[in-house]
């Protein structure tokens, strides 16, 4: 009976010992900003998200934008690499050429670099508030 027990949880160790599931942080999860458009020139904004891998092993960052406000941003470098304990700031550039309200987020996806498995996404909120001469969207 006790040989049993013991080796029932040797086989639970081990089981639970091989699963993992990514995980991630990332900085200014929500974003509230403020532009001005002028005559002929777009309000232009330059930020980014900071981005963690608190997790042993290298993972794979995506960032897709979403919203109203996806057509305005540019991300440089959409995609990348984090080894294990790496932060980085993931730089974005916003567009917009008429005064309005915009709204959306990047999603920023954590999924394993070299293995399959599943990932986990979080998002950055994005409200932007654009004043200027012109008809407000």
């Amino acid at each position: 009976m006790r040989k049993t027990a013991v080796l029932a949880l040797l086989l639970f160790l081990v089981v639970v010992s091989s699963v993992y599931a990514i995980s991630g942080r990332i900085g200014n999860g929500k974003m509230f900003l403020k532009a001005e458009v002028g005559d002929d020139e777009p309000a232009s904004i330059e930020k980014y998200i900071l981005v963690r891998n608190v997790n042993d092993v290298s993972i794979k960052i995506q960032l897709v934008s979403d919203g109203n406000i996806k057509d305005f941003i540019t991300i440089p470098e959409p995609e990348f690499v984090l080894a294990p304990g790496e932060d980085r700031k993931a730089n974005f550039l916003i567009n917009v050429d008429q005064p309005g309200l915009y709204e959306g987020r990047i999603n920023v996806y954590f999924s394993p670099f070299e293995e399959k498995g599943p990932g986990v996404v979080l998002s950055s909120q994005i409200s932007l508030d654009v004043s200027g001469e012109g008809e407000r969207i």
